[in-house]
């Protein structure tokens, strides 16, 4: 049996990136009333290998992208990684919402067996499925929960419903 990947990813992604606005806009508002400085927010960090509060915005908008083009094989555009206020943060959240709201179906025909290939050098070769399933997804909820993570242990009043439901909770 055959599973159009678009079915896997683009809504599973789509909503990870609305509730990750709607814990970006929540915890906005908390850092505002506590006094926490925006600058201080995109350099937290849950210790201190980790790579900051920015990076985790980013790279779930670069995953995105990129998902999309090894999968559709269209290329897509590189974006710079220089957000650094929740503002910026916001725009470059809802402008991968554009690009996968664009996506459509078809472009994801029988790309569940083509071969991906992933890693720094090219040494993973999964399936397309594989690909969106094994590595694209978790990688994905990784920094979502990140960013959750990041909130909450600065005193965020984020729950869980917030996470899983985002705006809906």
């Amino acid at each position: 049996m055959s599973v159009n990947i678009y079915d896997a990813y683009i809504p599973i992604y789509v909503r990870a990136i609305n509730n990750t606005i709607h814990l970006l806009t929540k915890g906005e508002a908390f850092t505002k009333e506590k006094g926490i400085s925006e600058a201080d927010v995109m350099a937290w960090r849950l210790a201190p290998d980790m790579l900051p509060f920015t990076f985790q915005v980013q790279t779930i908008c670069n995953n995105a992208k990129n998902l999309l083009g090894k999968i559709t094989g269209i290329e897509q555009a590189k974006v710079e990684d220089n957000e650094k206020t929740f503002a910026e943060l916001h725009a470059r959240l809802n402008s991968t919402l554009e690009l996968l709201n664009g996506a459509k179906r078809e472009q994801f025909e029988g790309k569940d067996k083509a071969e991906i290939t992933a890693g720094r050098n090219g040494e993973i070769k999964l399936s397309g499925l594989q690909f969106v399933q094994g590595m694209g997804i978790p990688n994905l909820y990784f920094h979502v929960t990140t960013i959750y993570a990041l909130f909450r242990s600065h005193g965020a009043p984020l729950g869980k419903l917030d996470f899983l439901r985002g705006k809906d909770a």
